[in-house]
C-alpha cells in the first residue's frame, strides 16, 4: 500500500490581534494498493475455476437423474410386460384347476392331483402379486424421480 498526505497550513493571523487568529489548513489523502493487484487476479480467476466447477458438477447431476430416471422408466415398462405375460400363466392355472375339480367330481383324477393344482395355482397368483408391488415400487420410484404424479403427465 502507498499512501500520502499533504498538508499547508497558513496563519492569517493580525498582527496587532494577535487573540483571534485566523488560519485554513488544505490537506489530501491517497491509498493506493499496489501489490493488491495480483491478488484480486488471483481470486478472479479463482472464482472463474468454482463457477466452471459448480456447472460441471451441475450437468454431472443433471446426466445423472436423467440416466436413473430412464434406467427406472425401462424397468417399469419391462414389469408392465411381465405383467401382462403373466397373465396367460394365470388364466391356464385358473383353467387347469376347474378341468383337475372336475376330473376329480367324475372319479378321474385323485384328490392329491387336485390340490397340486390348487397349490400350483396359489404359487402364481402371489408370483402374480409379488410382480404387481415390484410394478407400483417401480411406478413410485418414477413418479418420485420426475416429480410429478406419472397419471398427470399423460
Amino acid at each position: 500500500n502507498v499512501a500520502g498526505t499533504y498538508t499547508y497550513e497558513r496563519d492569517n493571523s493580525l498582527s496587532y490581534a494577535p487573540r483571534e487568529p485566523r488560519s485554513w489548513t488544505a490537506s489530501a489523502g491517497l491509498t493506493w494498493p499496489l501489490f493488491d493487484g495480483t491478488q484480486t487476479a488471483l481470486r478472479t480467476k479463482q472464482a472463474e475455476i468454482s463457477l466452471t466447477n459448480a456447472r460441471r458438477s451441475f450437468e454431472e447431476s443433471r446426466r445423472q437423474v436423467e440416466v436413473s430416471v430412464r434406467n427406472t422408466y425401462t424397468d417399469l415398462k419391462r414389469t408392465e410386460e411381465q405383467v401382462r405375460d403373466f397373465e396367460i400363466q394365470r388364466r391356464a392355472a385358473r383353467s387347469n384347476l376347474e378341468a383337475v375339480r372336475l376330473q376329480y367330481q367324475h372319479g378321474l383324477a385323485r384328490l392329491i392331483d387336485a390340490f397340486d393344482a390348487e397349490s400350483e395355482q396359489r404359487d402364481l397368483e402371489l408370483e402374480y402379486l409379488s410382480l404387481l408391488i415390484g410394478y407400483y415400487r417401480q411406478r413410485d420410484a418414477l413418479s418420485r424421480q420426475v416429480g410429478a404424479d406419472l397419471e398427470d403427465l399423460r
